[in-house]
């Protein structure tokens, strides 16, 4: 019977781990059976020893392991920026080597076919072919479908690349291929500014500055750096905001300031000149500078200074006689 602690179907169920070479047989213990799950901390993959987790390391590419460590707390501390940084120049590499091998092998194809190109010269000949072997078109061979991006680490259609980038020096295998990018990169890290015109399969494009993407756009909006009349619109009412914005605040700021100052000034009228003054920007900047001492910036002429400190530097014109023969006394040192 089941109930039977010696009946067999009472042992506990084996339970079966595939491994690589093998299936391991484990047998399951009633504890382990009847652990319970702790809401607060559920079972994670960071659990694992160290060690697990390097393997599982190994096994992932550069942009496996950039997602995953952009996932949470726990996996940034698992995973070193420095294990990302050697992942990345690791792919960097390979890509490398690989373009390299591409472009030496289609340049040995080359060599190879232009041996019997010369000698059937008019093989393909047409009627507006010059050459003596037209019958061998580099362009077919040495033409790249894609190409790698250097700032992405990724290989690509050669649609997703700019003229500029997929010809000339940056081209499959020459000495600044290593510099190429996308147009993805080229828009989203800001490498082309915003307005860049450029040619993608011989036909122009416009990095807009209104809608942030590469559209076609048309011939006059185009050189205004947008796609449409919508974009040159928003630009321009971003424009009159920022103006706005740049002139207003100043404005209103100055009206405070010259409030606040008002304000302090009538309400220690009556007081006497060495009253603390509440606040840094009533307080006469001569007299603190000279001995630390706190007077009310109560002058005419708006230089947050004192009547006395303003008649010592201009002279007669701010106060009377006896106040400019008080200030001669107090500060002519």
């Amino acid at each position: 019977m089941p109930g039977n602690p010696g009946h067999p179907l009472s042992l506990p169920l084996p339970i079966r781990a595939a491994t690589p070479g093998k299936l391991l047989m484990i047998e399951a213990a009633p504890e382990y059976l009847e652990d319970e799950k702790d809401p607060v901390h559920p079972p994670s993959i960071f659990d694992f020893p160290r060690e697990l987790i390097e393997l599982i390391q190994s096994r992932l590419t550069y942009h496996d392991l950039k997602a995953l460590r952009a996932t949470c707390k726990a996996s940034k501390e698992a995973i070193l920026l420095d294990d990302v940084k050697i992942a990345q120049t690791r792919l960097k590499a390979t890509l490398l080597l690989q373009e390299a091998a591409d472009y030496t092998q289609r340049q040995q194809k080359i060599a190879e076919f232009s041996r019997w190109a010369r000698r059937w010269p008019n093989e393909y000949r047409t009627y507006w072919s010059s050459d003596t072997i037209s019958n061998i078109h580099k362009n077919y061979i040495t033409r790249a479908t894609r190409l790698n991006c250097y700032v992405c680490l990724r290989s690509l259609p050669r649609e997703c690349f700019a003229d500029r980038q997929a010809t000339g020096a940056r081209s499959l295998g020459h000495k600044e291929a290593k510099m190429r990018f996308c147009t993805n990169c080229g828009t989203k890290r800001s490498i082309w500014p915003p307005g860049t015109v450029l040619k993608i399969v011989h036909k122009s494009y416009v990095a807009c500055r209104g809608c942030c993407s590469i559209q076609k756009g048309e011939v006059f909006y185009r050189s205004l750096g947008v796609c449409s009349k919508e974009c040159q619109e928003l630009i321009e009412k971003i424009q009159q905001s920022a103006a706005d914005l740049e002139v207003k605040p100043a404005h209103s700021t100055a009206e405070s300031h010259s409030h606040d100052v008002r304000r302090e000034v009538n309400h220690t009228t009556g007081a006497s000149d060495t009253a603390t003054a509440r606040m840094r920007a009533t307080r006469c900047l001569r007299c603190w500078g000279i001995d630390h001492t706190e007077k009310t910036a109560d002058g005419a002429l708006g230089m947050r200074l004192c009547k006395k400190c303003e008649t010592f530097k201009f002279g007669d014109m701010c106060a009377g006689p006896e106040v400019a023969s008080d200030a001669r006394t107090d500060y002519g040192r």
